[in-house]
């Protein structure tokens, strides 16, 4: 392709919405409130793409209104990207070594003397049998979980929660909650919040 044929498919690429390649705009200030604790563009425009009211879209300058659903799912990626690294860290610093030992754990414990079958796990954490297996043999080892076959002919296991775990999922928590409140509160009154989350529901499928 020549030169300007280039500067065109970019400008139109461009016109059609954010895309891996611009993401943030060329912004690279904190990520989710300024030194003034203003609220940065990630969460801003999250809570204005969602938003019902129609005057919104001319904030964006986007020729094309359907642009608004490209900047809905970029938007949360981003802000997935830049918040988990910061859980993922104060996680392993308690010896955590991945997220999804919180929902495990919290699984396992819920689950109580009955304990909870690793396929009822797999359907309801959406992870595959060998990736949940993985998982759960770290979990064991570090002494927080333990397992057992389960009855009948199937050769299913069954995980209880050891001694060591018990309460350490409301401890996992309290760190995702201080992560949580510490980048959105500045940036989204409750009421926002609740706006937000409301439409976000609906994407659920």
């Amino acid at each position: 392709m020549r030169r300007g044929g280039r500067r065109r498919a970019r400008a139109d690429a461009g016109a059609r919405g954010p895309g891996p390649a611009r993401e943030g705009g060329g912004w690279h200030g904190p990520v989710f409130s300024t030194r003034q604790g203003q609220p940065t563009p990630f969460l801003r425009e999250l809570a204005l793409t969602v938003t019902t009211n129609s005057d919104a879209q001319p904030q964006f300058g986007d020729d094309d209104p359907r642009t608004a659903y490209n900047r809905v799912f970029f938007a949360i990626l981003r802000i997935h990207r830049t918040l988990m690294p910061q859980i993922e860290k104060a996680l392993r610093e308690v010896g955590i070594a991945d997220p999804i030992w919180y929902e495990i754990l919290l699984a396992t414990e819920e689950a109580g003397e009955a304990g909870v079958q690793m396929q009822v796990l797999e359907r309801r954490l959406f992870v595959p049998q060998y990736a949940l297996s993985r998982h759960v043999a770290r979990i064991e080892k570090a002494g927080l979980i333990r397992r057992a076959a389960a009855g009948g002919a199937g050769r299913g296991q069954i995980l209880y929660i050891a001694e060591a775990g018990r309460g350490l999922p409301a401890r996992i928590w309290q760190i995702y909650v201080d992560k949580i409140q510490s980048a959105f509160a500045p940036a989204l009154t409750t009421d926002e919040a609740y706006d937000l989350v409301r439409v976000l529901n609906r994407l659920y499928r």
